[in-house]
């Protein structure tokens, strides 16, 4: 049996006996036209001759060819298949997919550093929340910052809380060590497979107890305040501020370097949409979990075996 797609069909044959028939009936006219004339074939060149010149006649032939051209055109048109009328495409919705509308990219600002968080700090009503590896170098900004925020009419009692990475546990001297690496990529990958070391953790130590007891001199003295310092056991993952529990600046802990000079992001939760809330929550579940598993602050003693050390 012979495959039907190889028969050719009205719809895919070329159709060309329009022209065909118009060009017959054009030379029928003519031949007509000799016989009404009674001109014989070897008068013809003596009749051409005797014609106007072209530029009388041209312009009806010109009329004539396109009259025909478009008969034929439209006989064409009528003979070609109607092609069906397309019908608009819906692409099936993802609802695993969370849309970022403007309003929520307009909620959510860059800064270039943590220090442009210290004016929203100076305005805080209720209650300020940090949370770091350890707190040395911004002690006496945020202490002002406190200062104003207290000084505010009509603010009551401040309440700050404060997390750093514990001392006794290695994340912290892990930290140490990759803020404050070898700066060659060899040197820094060596640094940071090796096992920590006593004056490793000491480093660490070190800087938590001179937090410790920059913000118990600073903060913790300041009227109008109730102030608690804490320490979690987890590698610090995100470092965050939270100012009145709307206000949220959040960012990474930057290898090679410290957060203060990094840039922040700063999220207002207030009036965002389903996006926006839902990294307000994310953030805000993220200090409730660090809360849930930390503890008092005190200081810690230093280690004394500096030949002592200690695998990760």
């Amino acid at each position: 049996m012979q495959d039907s797609a190889s028969t050719p069909t009205p719809s895919n044959r070329r159709n060309y006996h329009p022209l065909i028939q118009t060009a017959v009936g054009v030379l029928c006219l003519v031949l007509a036209y000799f016989a009404w004339a009674k001109i014989e074939p070897n008068q013809v060149a003596s009749f051409l001759n005797a014609l106007p010149p072209a530029k009388v006649y041209l312009p009806f032939g010109v009329i004539g060819l396109l009259i025909g051209l478009a008969l034929a055109r439209s006989r064409l048109t009528r003979r070609l298949p109607a092609f069906p009328k397309l019908q608009p495409v819906t692409l099936p919705q993802d609802n695993r997919l969370v849309q970022i509308s403007d309003k929520s990219l307009r909620s959510i600002e860059v800064f270039d550093g943590w220090s442009e968080t210290y004016p929203t700090i100076s305005s805080a009503k209720k209650s300020i929340v940090i949370v770091d590896s350890f707190l040395v170098n911004e002690v006496g900004p945020i202490e002002t910052c406190v200062k104003n925020a207290v000084a505010q009419p009509g603010v009551g009692r401040l309440a700050i809380s404060i997390y750093m990475a514990s001392p006794k546990r290695e994340f912290g001297a892990q930290r140490v060590r990759e803020k404050e690496g070898p700066h060659t990529s060899n040197e820094y990958k060596q640094a940071l497979e090796s096992p920590i070391s006593t004056a490793d953790w000491n480093a660490h130590i070190d800087r938590f107890n001179l937090s410790l007891r920059e913000i118990r001199s600073h903060i913790a003295t300041l009227p109008g305040v109730d102030l608690e310092i804490r320490t979690y056991p987890t590698m610090p993952t995100t470092r965050i501020f939270v100012i009145d529990d709307i206000d949220y600046f959040f960012g990474w802990f930057p290898l090679l370097n410290g957060n203060p000079a990094y840039s922040c992001c700063h999220l207002r939760d207030d009036g965002v949409d389903k996006a926006g809330k839902t990294l307000a929550k994310a953030l805000h579940d993220q200090v409730e979990i660090i809360h849930s598993i930390s503890d008092r602050a005190e200081l810690e003693p230093r280690r004394v075996d500096e030949g002592r050390r200690i695998s990760n």
